[in-house]
């Protein structure tokens, strides 16, 4: 009797290109279950193209910072609308210092606290957090946390 092979999840990572530095350590944390098939790694092009790939997707890991809310990628405050239509549920990092209160992220799941962001952290502290966003894709997406 041949084992069969789990499903492959596919997970988008929504970044700012100046945010490339913490978007390299997702992209390194996640690189053991992308070569054992686990998961499938959807980068982003554009925002046109970010529609249509979220359509396939389980999870999308958002990089937040001030750069995300000025980008295209943001859609004008509409992003949690574009999340809660196609079912993908948004796995949060806070990158850098943001003004919260012109935001439409209301209601995630936060990776880390959203008032000590990435930037403020040292870079164990932030292993921690990638280390916990590599186990959480392997999980029932449908599975809730209080915190991290």
């Amino acid at each position: 009797m041949r084992a069969t092979k789990a499903k492959q999840q596919n997970i988008f990572i929504l970044a700012d290109r100046a945010d490339q530095r913490v978007y390299n350590r997702v992209i390194d944390w996640l690189k053991p279950l992308h070569r054992n098939g686990q998961i499938n790694v959807i980068e982003f092009e554009d925002a046109n193209q970010m529609v249509y790939e979220l359509e396939t997707c389980t999870y999308c890991i958002v990089l937040i910072s001030q750069n995300f809310i000025n980008s295209p990628l943001y859609f004008e405050g509409r992003l949690m609308e574009l999340f809660n239509h196609f079912g993908v549920l948004p796995l949060c990092l806070v990158c850098g210092v943001v003004d919260w209160n012109k935001t439409c992220f209301t209601g995630v799941q936060w990776v880390n606290n959203p008032e000590t962001p990435f930037s403020k952290l040292r870079s164990h502290k932030i292993d921690e957090y990638l280390l916990r966003v590599s186990q959480r894709v392997m999980e029932d997406p449908t599975k809730k946390y209080n915190r991290w």
